[in-house]
């Protein structure tokens, strides 16, 4: 139910302009590989300071909270989707990773030849720019009482005779609490029957991350599996991350998640000497999946926490095992996280 906003009307009364009190700011980076990126820039008021790259899926490039950075970013860095390659693993040329990369919508994880497509790792979407994209603060009769900010757009991913696709994005962002919320809705624009893999890849890193991070995953027994025997061999370790690590792989599980009585799944991480935390709530009806990803190593380190609606290791591999999910003609399915950021464990 909408409430009145008569804080935020006092609080009008002491500024001269509302980029006092949170900030909207659209700009195109102009540097390296990033030239001609559209950029969005988010401050909520209340310690939250995000990234959202318009060219790249609407993803989250940077999130900060009080001065701490969340994410992870890889060497690469941010980059223009004019240098996307979908050959093989060519795509980690211009994964940046951020808080969000958004994998799909034909495939994800590996790499793979099915049914007579060869498809590169993670898929096209997370390198597609965003139509209709736009920005806006809803002042009055918002849930919360305060302004909310929702950034909305839609990206297509389609080819003559083949797959079509489209996922609009709304992203809320909350200016009386450390919250925002992603609602993606998928559809099959096409006439035909098509496989619909997506992963949504949040990643974790410095200093947030660290050898202190406390991993909540309230998984429901006997039900973490782990990818290869290199992960099988920390299994009981799959909670515990280590100082940056020299010479060392990636280590991934399958993880099965307890769900609400409204089907969401959550989890929480917390880091105890910066004490500072977050959790991401989603609803798991449709994302039926979730990766964990691994990787202490020097220079790559990172924990990425993915819900997704497939397994990884590539379409073939979901077909062959009879998991690949389809959207019928015109179909569409939606997708829904919340991320809460604060100061408390296990939120």
């Amino acid at each position: 139910m909408p409430r009145e906003n008569k804080e935020y009307s006092q609080k009008l009364k002491y500024v001269g302009n509302k980029n006092q009190l949170f900030s909207v700011k659209n700009y195109i980076m102009t540097d390296g590989r990033a030239n001609n990126l559209r950029a969005i820039d988010i401050i909520n008021g209340k310690g939250l300071f995000m990234t959202i790259l318009p060219d790249r899926c609407m993803d989250i490039y940077q999130l900060i909270y009080k001065d701490t950075n969340i994410c992870y970013i890889t060497a690469a860095g941010a980059v223009h989707p004019s240098y996307y390659d979908n050959r093989g693993t060519e795509f980690l040329r211009s994964f940046f990773a951020g808080f969000l990369t958004t994998c799909g919508l034909e495939t994800i994880c590996g790499v793979s030849d099915d049914d007579g497509e060869e498809l590169g790792l993670h898929g096209r979407i997370s390198n597609t720019p965003a139509d209709n994209f736009y920005a806006r603060i809803i002042e009055d009769n918002t849930e919360s009482g305060e302004p909310e900010i929702i950034i909305t757009g839609t990206m297509s991913q389609a080819r003559l005779f083949g797959d079509k696709y489209s996922l609009t994005r709304e992203i809320k962002i909350y200016t009386n609490e450390n919250k925002f919320e992603i609602r993606d809705i998928v559809k099959n624009t096409g006439y035909k029957k098509s496989p619909h893999m997506i992963l949504y890849h949040l990643n974790y890193g410095y200093p947030f991350l660290d050898e202190n991070i406390e991993i909540n995953i309230p998984i429901i027994e006997s039900e973490t599996v782990p990818v290869d025997d290199y992960a099988a061999k920390d299994l009981d370790k799959w909670d515990k991350f280590n100082t940056p690590q020299h010479g060392i792989d990636e280590q991934c599980y399958y993880h099965k998640l307890k769900t609400d009585e409204n089907g969401y799944a959550k989890y929480s991480l917390y880091n105890p000497n910066l004490k500072k935390g977050i959790s991401v709530k989603y609803n798991a009806k449709t994302l039926d999946y979730f990766i964990e990803w691994k990787m202490p190593g020097e220079g790559d380190y990172v924990l990425g926490l993915e819900p997704g609606n497939a397994k990884g290791g590539g379409r073939k591999q979901n077909r062959d095992d009879g998991t690949l999910k389809f959207l019928e003609p015109l179909e569409e399915v939606k997708y829904h996280l919340v991320v809460t950021l604060s100061g408390e464990r296990g939120i």
